[in-house]
């Protein structure tokens, strides 16, 4: 069998009250704390440069390999090394965040809206669903 390991043999502070977890195509854990976001690749735990050093709401990787990153001020992506910041994200919804990535743009289902990230338009509100909390 599998030989388990377990992670909490090292205390990571930044991930006290970790909130979402993601596993990229190497096999690399993604961890998004109160803190901000690390990376476990089986050995040793790292922190992407340029990444906010604040709570990570939710993580996701999009059909390219990108790693989105819903914090709790802002959405962004991980990718090839590099942080870029795509839309600040209103404290009204930043409480809850999930993040769906499809083919037609980044969908975010948040307190009292569901919304759509595309580049050429931004961070909008998804017109003619209902103004509630959607979970999923």
């Amino acid at each position: 069998g599998e030989t388990v390991r377990w992670l909490a043999q090292q205390t990571v502070p930044e991930l006290e009250g970790s909130l979402t977890l993601e596993v990229d195509a190497g096999g690399a854990l993604w961890v998004g704390g109160k803190r901000g976001l690390r990376r476990w690749d089986g050995q040793s735990w790292w922190r992407p440069p340029g990444v906010p050093a604040e709570t990570i709401r939710d993580l996701a990787f999009d059909a390219e390999g990108r790693l989105w990153v819903a914090s709790a001020q802002r959405l962004g992506h991980w990718q090839e090394g590099r942080w870029t910041e795509v839309a600040a994200l209103p404290g009204e919804i930043s409480e809850r965040v999930e993040l769906l990535p499809r083919s037609d743009g980044l969908w975010l289902s948040t307190i009292g809206s569901i919304r759509r990230y595309r580049p050429d338009a931004g961070l909008t509100v998804e017109p003619g669903l209902p103004e509630v909390s959607w979970y999923g």
